[in-house]
């Protein structure tokens, strides 16, 4: 599994019982600082193309970034992780293995483009009338458009919702608890959501963490995670 994903669980586990949320127009404007705004990064179900400009045999039309993050090139032995990297990156890192001696392609001059970009999504888990992924490829999601999609439902503890935030910049799992009291909605800097965020709604009075990690977090990430989640 990967490190970001077992974070993510043990701060799943950590939060449970912990004190209510802050107030949304207190933290909106922190957390709006997190996000990563400043390039595109490679998704699981891009399309890559690489074209070699002096070695057109090793181009490749179409290379699609399977569910794990990893895209198979000509000549490497096995797929290379590339979820979370830029193009620039990417091409960095190609153009340095393409130069070792054991392929020796000499001075690889080396482009890469995303031919296809997948849906960028968030994930909405807990207790909502629609768990699963939602599309954030826009970049201008916010929380409250996207508890008003998910529907909390007459059980959710919505002044206590858990929001989840991996950062690439810091290399760590970021979370909060956020009081989204609808008489907050019309005072507060609007809290925006990006791709692999995890909102995740309690019902009142949650009690068994294993329960809860089955029925909201085990049935809706793309990973598999022991059990029980004590075990990690």
């Amino acid at each position: 599994m990967k490190p970001h994903l077992l974070c993510t669980l043990a701060l799943l586990a950590s939060c449970v019982g912990c004190s209510w949320g802050k107030p949304l127009p207190e933290l909106a404007p922190l957390i709006n600082k997190t996000l990563d705004r400043a390039v595109v990064k490679i998704s699981p179900r891009d399309v890559l193309t690489i074209q070699f400009n002096s070695r057109p045999e090793w181009t490749q039309a179409q290379i699609t970034v399977d569910l794990e993050g990893n895209a198979s090139f000509l000549g490497l032995d096995e797929p290379m992780q590339v979820e979370g990297m830029t193009i620039k990156e990417l091409t960095r890192e190609l153009v340095n293995v393409y130069s070792q001696p054991r392929i020796g392609i000499a001075n690889p001059q080396i482009s890469i483009s995303i031919r296809t970009f997948a849906a960028r999504q968030i994930t909405m888990a807990g207790e909502v009338r629609r768990t699963g992924p939602m599309d954030a490829s826009s970049g201008k999601l916010t929380l409250v458009e996207a508890l008003g999609a998910a529907a909390p439902s007459e059980y959710a503890e919505t002044d206590n919702i858990l929001l989840l935030r991996w950062s690439a910049e810091q290399q760590k799992q970021l979370a909060w608890r956020i009081d989204v009291d609808e008489n907050y909605w019309h005072i507060a800097e609007p809290l925006y959501l990006q791709p692999r965020d995890v909102v995740f709604v309690p019902r009142k009075g949650i009690g068994y963490l294993n329960r809860w990690v089955d029925h909201y977090i085990r049935r809706l990430l793309p990973f598999g995670i022991p059990s029980p989640l004590t075990g990690l």
